[in-house]
């Protein structure tokens, strides 16, 4: 998807809302894994229960910038866009497949290959997929 295909399938979600993505990542030369996953976006962090449970001091953005008229949905930083999205911690709806040099392989493969914390997932709460890593979103 174009960085505009991603802006205007936002413009369709409302904040707080489940939504399936397809992102793809390059773990190391020749290794990618494609993702679908279920996360929710436009998710106020603050305002989260595990957050105020836990009794977390929120601050603004680590690094960069809310994009205009997308606050809580997309950061730039240094040219690049990210899609700021919640963890929904449903791993039944997440599957991820691995291939090397366009051939399937499995998880045990690439983890002998490059190491296990290069193939982890996200266990954070909220996360960022950057635009360039995004296949598909489905509402």
């Amino acid at each position: 998807m174009t960085n505009q295909e991603i802006l205007n399938k936002l413009n369709q979600i409302k904040n707080g809302r489940y939504v399936g993505i397809t992102k793809e990542k390059e773990l190391a030369e020749g290794i990618t894994k494609v993702s679908n996953i279920v996360v929710r976006v436009g998710v106020n962090y603050a305002k989260m229960n595990s957050v105020q449970e836990s009794g977390r001091v929120v601050q603004g953005l680590p690094w960069g910038n809310w994009l205009d008229n997308y606050s809580g949905k997309v950061i730039e930083h240094k040219g690049n866009l990210y899609l700021r999205v919640a963890n929904s911690y449903n791993a039944k709806n997440n599957k991820c497949k691995y291939y090397k040099d366009g051939k399937e392989i499995s998880r045990q493969e690439v983890v002998a290959l490059i190491g296990e914390k290069k193939v982890a997932g996200s266990e954070s709460d909220v996360y960022n997929i950057k635009f360039d890593n995004i296949i598909a979103i489905r509402v």
